[in-house]
């Protein structure tokens, strides 16, 4: 939820900028099945072609003082058969001593083998109405009469906070109407909200963001994980804060579950 965003606009933070100059470099995962396709998409923006692509690659990410970002690492991590290689190079990356190293990832697991910086950073969280009606706003690019606020702010409470869907709206708002799209969500649901430019990539369709999400074999593996989404999309509010995350260990017991 909004992990991109977030890593894109660290990438510009004037820090960053100053530290690393061009050496900035986003990488998304998403094409990349295994450690070698992840190779080959770091040669590919690194601009190295040709023959032993991971030595080469090695070094040219740790001559020099870089920023590196993986976004949506765990497309080629989640993949059981590649796990163990490609945790094996994410840790080869991260003991370059010139390298500084972001990533990515749905969920909260992260892959074993390297030491990552602590506190580690916790999963983001939706965004607040006055949060969101600043991106909101800061996208449309103009100020609402009282009815266009009131459908405003019924949008946005359909859209949970989630940065990309609030985005999404937000672009298609300006060229049409909050009306229109507030009317086209309340038929279409979150189909309504897509770039007509390029319907089909994650960024561009709140659908395939999703689609993403479900299909990751984290739910995959867990047939009953699927059957457990489906009943909380019944659900008015979704879940409760409450159950929204695990006990802490020391609330836990062992022993017979009870009936």
């Amino acid at each position: 939820m909004g992990k991109s965003t977030l890593a894109l606009n660290a990438l510009r933070h004037p820090d960053f900028v100053d530290t690393f100059g061009e050496r900035r470099y986003f990488v998304s995962c998403e094409s990349a099945a295994s450690a070698g396709g992840l190779i080959s998409l770091l040669a590919a923006h690194l601009e190295i072609s040709g023959d032993q692509l991971r030595k080469r690659v090695l070094a040219a990410l740790g001559s020099t003082k870089l920023l590196l970002v993986l976004d949506n690492f765990e497309t080629p991590w989640e993949e059981h058969q590649q796990r163990v290689e490609v945790e094996q190079l994410l840790g080869v990356l991260a003991a370059l001593s010139n390298l500084t190293l972001m990533i990515t990832m749905r969920g909260s697991e992260r892959p074993l083998g390297t030491t990552w910086t602590t506190p580690v950073l916790e999963p983001l969280r939706p965004l607040d109405l006055t949060a969101a009606r600043q991106i909101f706003t800061e996208i449309t690019s103009y100020s609402s009469d009282e009815e266009e606020a009131s459908e405003t702010l019924e949008l946005l409470g359909h859209l949970d906070g989630i940065p990309l869907a609030i985005t999404l709206a937000a672009s298609v708002v300006r060229d049409t109407s909050v009306a229109e799209v507030l009317a086209s969500w309340r038929v279409e649901g979150t189909t309504a909200l897509q770039s007509p430019i390029s319907p089909t990539e994650r960024l561009s369709s709140l659908d395939n963001s999703i689609r993403l999400s479900i299909q990751a074999s984290r739910v995959a593996d867990v047939p009953q994980a699927l059957e457990l989404l489906q009943l909380l999309a019944l659900l008015p509010s979704g879940m409760a804060e409450k159950y929204q995350h695990p006990p802490p260990p020391s609330s836990l017991c062992a022993g017979p579950r009870p009936p």
